[in-house]
């Protein structure tokens, strides 16, 4: 499988890009033509410094490389219903007797926590010595944030904000356990490993109503909306795409773009108000929510 390092990936050496890109005859025909040469040393001088130098491929290699930038809006198509109030049966003196579900957050219908991505085959790789981390905080018996994104091999950091027992238990893809933890107080933090690309259901055994989604990528091109519905993929190669969207009740869409060189790329999306969730995973609450049945369409989760 082939294996890019693009400029959001931090410094590579020259040596190490040489060795990943450049077609292997070129080095074969050094080693057969020029190899007692003074050019030739003097290329394999070249290399070492610029190696030793460990300089930024951007100014040399990706301030002109092909790509563009993807970006646009995730709507509802529809005005939002209230959120619904979840119906609490556990440590109901701290979190009290309901809770609002931030499931569903809208904004002149832009909907926030809404994961944009590419569907792509390579592996972008993280440098072991430079692995991200992304954090997740119980924080007034819900999981902070709610939605997140990342590459395979960033950390997560787990903790809380309550005085209260969780218990967060990581399930990937939903089938199988990848931590289950016990935070006694919000002097302990905990760190795991996202290692494999996929869905990231993170629950709390206590506290069933309590859950947060961690999509993972092989590669750098996704986001995540903000506020308003508003999402910006950065860095993505020329030619055609197909472009996944991924909420936790709307479900998923997909479409096609064409990305050109140094420019940006439109595509938004809009969803009808349909809870694609398994009934499993649905709270009890006050009241039946949303007002509208599941029709038709893949589960989001």
């Amino acid at each position: 499988m082939k294996r890019l390092h693009l400029t959001d990936m931090g410094k590579v050496s020259l040596l190490e890009f040489l060795k990943k890109h450049i077609d292997p005859i070129i080095f074969l025909s050094a080693v057969i033509v020029g190899t007692r040469t003074v050019k030739f040393w003097l290329f394999v001088s070249f290399i070492l410094l610029m190696s030793l130098a460990d300089i930024s491929f951007y100014s040399l290699t990706f301030a002109n490389q092909n790509i563009g930038t993807i970006q646009g809006k995730v709507s509802l198509n529809t005005p939002a219903p209230p959120l619904p109030e979840i119906v609490t049966d556990k440590s109901v003196e701290f979190c009290g007797p309901t809770l609002t579900d931030p499931v569903l957050m809208i904004h002149e219908d832009g909907v926030k926590g809404v994961v944009v991505s590419l569907e792509w085959e390579d592996e972008i790789l993280i440098k072991a010595d430079t692995a991200p981390s992304v954090s997740l905080k119980s924080r007034h018996c819900l999981f902070q944030p709610r939605i997140q994104a990342a590459q395979v091999g960033t950390y997560l950091q787990l903790k809380s904000g309550d005085e209260i027992v969780h218990n967060p238990h990581g399930w990937w893809n939903n089938t199988k356990t990848v931590f289950n933890i016990t935070l006694l107080d919000p002097s302990l933090t905990f760190k795991r490993k996202l290692r494999w690309a996929g869905t990231y259901r993170v629950e709390c055994d206590t506290h069933t109503w309590m859950k947060s989604y961690i999509l993972v990528f092989k590669h750098p091109f996704f986001a995540v909306t903000d506020e308003k519905g508003n999402f910006v993929l950065k860095n993505v190669p020329i030619g055609r795409h197909k472009v996944r969207v991924w909420h936790e009740i709307l479900g998923e869409q997909t479409a096609e773009v064409v990305v050109k060189n140094g420019k940006e790329t439109q595509q938004s999306f809009v969803f009808p108000l349909i809870d694609y969730r398994r009934e499993v995973l649905k709270p009890k609450t006050v009241s039946p929510w949303p007002p509208n049945k599941k029709s038709s369409g893949s589960p989001a989760n």
